[in-house]
């Protein structure tokens, strides 16, 4: 069976200062598993209030009905991917090992 990864970035801090991280985090699935996620994720993101995209930075400062529906995104991924995948490397040891290489 061939699986498909769907992964995302974010960096924390200045890539000219020192600290700060680089994360790569994502999921893995079948592709009729990714086409039923794709559906849900749709019809729950147009649900009042209707949200374009859905981004972690939205819902990490609200309480409330926020949090139940950051609950509802999550039960999304559960039913429908196999595995989750992530790696965070500091800022300065990327520099070091792979400076050449844009984030």
């Amino acid at each position: 069976m061939k699986l498909q990864a769907f992964v995302d970035d974010s960096r924390t801090g200045d890539a000219n200062q020192p600290g700060g991280v680089f994360t790569l985090a994502g999921y893995v699935a079948s592709e009729s598993e990714w086409s039923a996620f794709s559906s849900e994720w749709q019809a729950e993101l147009n649900n009042d209030p209707k949200i374009d995209a859905f981004k972690m930075s939205h819902f990490s400062n609200r309480f409330g009905p926020w949090n139940d529906r950051l609950q509802l995104f999550r039960n999304i991924i559960e039913r429908h991917a196999r595995g989750a995948m992530t790696i965070t490397v500091e800022l300065d040891v990327y520099k070091r090992f792979a400076g050449s290489i844009p984030i």
